[in-house]
């Protein structure tokens, strides 16, 4: 096992895939891929994101995330790792006083 893939393991094994598991069963949220839809699935899903993002970042060495299906993944400009698994979110476009700043 290589350097990045104990980083993944890492993150990955912060993460209740249990939980993310029920809270989908509870809203009927499901993937349009039947593999995705149990813990294993779950588990390879958020791996997967977690690759792709450093393989982006190895390129352009910048922050990067993607996302679907409720889980974020970024990686950050110093090279650190996260994964979210998000329900709900917002945040503002533009504020009204920036409007007008020169």
């Amino acid at each position: 096992m290589n350097s990045l893939e104990k980083r993944i393991d890492e993150v990955l094994s912060q993460i209740d895939f249990c939980k993310i598991k029920k809270v989908m069963e509870f809203l009927d949220w499901s993937y349009y891929n039947d593999d995705s839809n149990n813990i294993y699935g779950l588990v390879k899903t958020a791996k997967r994101l977690l690759e792709n993002c450093w393989e982006n970042y190895e390129k352009e060495k910048k922050d990067y995330e993607v996302s679907t299906g409720g889980f974020k993944a970024r990686v950050y400009k110093d090279g650190y790792l996260s994964l979210h698994f998000i329900l709900d979110s917002g945040y503002e476009f533009e504020r009204e006083e920036d409007k007008w700043m020169f």
